[in-house]
Order: structure tokens, then sequence, then C-alpha cells
């Protein structure tokens, strides 16, 4: 994929979007990061990207953003989000 829009990404996070199929990539299960719900960064994303709706349950909540971004660049299915 080229690029997602924000809407993507909140139905991606959500779990809306459950397959990378569905937005014209692999078929590959979307594996979501998320941030502590303690961070600042978590707050933000869930307030600006997500409207305030609630991440899916099977987001798997990473303390950091260094987590975050590891974690997703060594799992071409995964996305994540950081500060």
């Amino acid at each position: 994929l080229q690029e997602l829009s924000l809407a993507e990404v909140a139905d991606i996070f959500t779990g809306k979007i459950k397959n990378w199929k569905e937005l014209g990539g692999d078929d590959a299960p979307i594996i979501l990061y998320s941030r502590e719900n303690n961070s600042g960064t978590y707050e933000f994303f869930k307030e600006q990207v997500l409207r305030g709706r609630d991440f899916a349950a099977t987001a798997q909540t990473l303390s950091g953003t260094a987590q975050v971004l590891q974690s997703v660049a060594n799992d071409k299915r995964a996305i994540g989000y950081g500060g």
C-alpha cells in the first residue's frame, strides 16, 4: 500500500478493517500495536484519529514508541503509531 486515509486508519484501529486485503493489500490479518492507555500519545490518537471510539480488543499494548516501531519493522502485517 502506498498510503492510508485517516478514516482507514481509524477503521483499522477500531477493528472494522481486519485484513490488508480490504485495503488492496495482501490477504493477511492486520496486527495492531498501540501505546499504553496512560500515554499522552494514546490519548491523542484516540481523540484525534479514533474520535473517542475504543481500540480493537486485538490491539497489542506496548510501553513505548521504540517498542512499537521495532514490532512494526519486524512484521510486514503490522501497523502502529508513535509520538
